[in-house]
């Protein structure tokens, strides 16, 4: 049996919910002075309507999160961050933030710091802005863009810190590093989990963290996911998963209660899928997977390979998906 995990994107939405003070320190260490006051956060719909009943008219931020200050004399009003995380190179991702931020400023009426996070494995892919221009009327709207590529393996690892999110993106960089090869993967994996370790995490968050970057990381062979799971019972000690399949279907299922992990995945301007993860690892996430390369393929935008990199399937996958609706 084929393991399936949740896409990198999942992934990202559960930490940013699981702490997003470690989020807003990560992305925007140039507002570290503001994180360092006290705050509030208040996670809001990621549903953006179109204020008339147009074609497409919803959109699905990935992370939209309001942040009231307490103590900030500059900033008395509430802010709003949007965080877009995007695993696949898409020419219409700009005028997709633009039209994220029109939705958004006019429905919640909040100043907005945008930031994109690019996962995908081409580095000439680098949108940081959106422009418009008709005869004289113009407008330029720019947001922030991180891109993981462009960072190398050793850097990240250097880096890393306590911070979850900068053991994220090492193991993200992992991911998509498509020249090497499983082995040469584990043995980074082995220096990822060894840094964990001396993070010194209660065990409650250590779970919590190696689930994600065991979901995280992608091996050709499945036999290297039970060689890492080797890896983190001679690192941490103890009985820590007794199968990995298993152990991250039951522990993502628990995670289904938590509103930032949806169903359905977006690709370019489709609508995504927001049913959540209720159904269990097993079936419901082998089925939204199925739905959503059912639905990129209809679409006619994206080769056989950008859908297969997207979902973390093999070629061979799509094909046999496609052929089924045929």
């Amino acid at each position: 049996m084929s393991l399936v995990f949740p896409t990198p994107e999942q992934l990202f939405i559960f930490l940013c919910r699981a702490d997003f003070h470690s989020c807003l320190y990560y992305f925007f260490p140039f507002l570290a002075p503001l994180w360092n006051s006290v705050f509030e956060l208040n996670f809001l719909s990621e549903t953006l309507e179109a204020p008339l009943p147009l074609s497409g008219s919803k959109r699905y931020a990935d992370v939209l999160v309001e942040v009231t200050f307490k103590d900030n004399i500059i900033y008395k009003e509430p802010i709003i961050i949007h965080l877009e995380f995007q695993s696949y190179v898409d020419n219409a991702f700009a005028h997709r933030m633009y039209t994220y931020f029109c939705r958004s400023k006019e429905l919640y009426q909040k100043n907005i710091i945008a930031q994109a996070i690019l996962a995908d494995s081409f580095a000439y892919f680098l949108p940081t802005f959106y422009e418009y221009d008709f005869h004289g009327t113009r407008l330029h709207y720019q947001f922030h863009t991180y891109k993981v590529i462009h960072k190398s393996v050793e850097e990240l690892a250097d880096a890393a810190n306590n911070n979850v999110f900068s053991i994220f993106i090492w193991v993200l960089r992992l991911r998509i590093e498509s020249k090497q090869n499983d082995e040469w993967k584990l043995n980074w994996m082995r220096k990822v989990l060894e840094h964990i370790r001396q993070c010194n995490f209660t065990e409650r968050r250590l779970k919590e963290i190696l689930h994600v970057v065991v979901g995280l990381i992608k091996f050709k062979k499945e036999e290297s996911y039970r060689i890492l799971e080797g890896i983190i019972k001679e690192i941490f000690n103890f009985k820590i998963m007794t199968s990995i399949l298993e152990s991250l279907e039951k522990w993502y299922q628990e995670q289904g209660r938590l509103d930032g992990l949806r169903e359905g995945w977006k690709l370019g301007e489709m609508e995504g899928m927001k049913k959540g993860m209720k159904k269990g690892m097993k079936k419901g996430m082998k089925k939204s997977v199925d739905q959503g390369i059912r639905r990129a393929l209809q679409l006619g935008k994206y080769s056989e390979a950008e859908i297969a990199e997207l979902f973390g399937v093999s070629i061979e996958y799509v094909r046999k998906v496609g052929n089924k609706q045929e």
